[in-house]
């Protein structure tokens, strides 16, 4: 299991952003042409655009939106068991930033903490960022020694901003 069930991208957006760009480096204007397409070329037009979860209104097994479909009422109301992994962020951290250190600037082919935090969180304020940074120091995050603590603190941050907390919004959407 990876992830809850929050953060899923509508059909249309992921379509424009994603779709029409992998149907164009498959060379197809047709269903046909993509259900015959080798497997390797799919590989290679699927590595540019990424993958995640998609719903709308044409895809049978995600037909809304949860927090759509959770906000209004709309979802079978069973029990559910959902759960994340404790060290989520450790797998995406070094594919996303490589090595992360304290210096700053980092060293070539490194990226400071600073940088990956800021990128973690485009939106955020200076005084955003620095509150985060002060909630998450990497000299908090010494199990595995210093030179992984910034790194460390920065997986510890994904798994909290994109696994726990949206696992806590979709159980509290769950419970109403």
């Amino acid at each position: 299991e990876s992830g809850c069930t929050i953060g899923q991208t509508p059909q249309a957006t992921y379509e424009g952003a994603t779709g029409n760009a992998f149907v164009s480096a498959l060379n197809c204007t047709t269903l046909d042409c993509l259900r015959n397409a080798p497997v390797g070329q799919i590989l290679a037009a699927e590595a540019a655009e990424g993958w995640g979860p998609v719903a709308g209104p044409n895809v049978p097994t995600l037909p809304e939106l949860p927090q759509d479909a959770f906000g209004s009422g709309a979802f079978n109301h069973v029990p559910v068991l959902q759960d994340t992994n404790l060290d989520e962020g450790r797998l995406f951290t070094p594919l996303f930033f490589g090595v992360v250190t304290t210096q700053s600037p980092a060293p070539s082919g490194e990226t400071s903490y600073s940088d990956a935090l800021a990128t973690l969180l485009p939106r955020a304020t200076p005084d955003q960022l620095s509150e985060v940074a002060s909630n998450y120091p990497p000299s908090n995050y010494q199990a595995d020694g210093a030179a992984a603590a910034a790194g460390e603190a920065i997986s510890a941050i994904v798994t909290d901003s994109l696994f726990a907390c949206t696992a806590l919004r979709s159980e509290d959407a769950l419970s109403q």
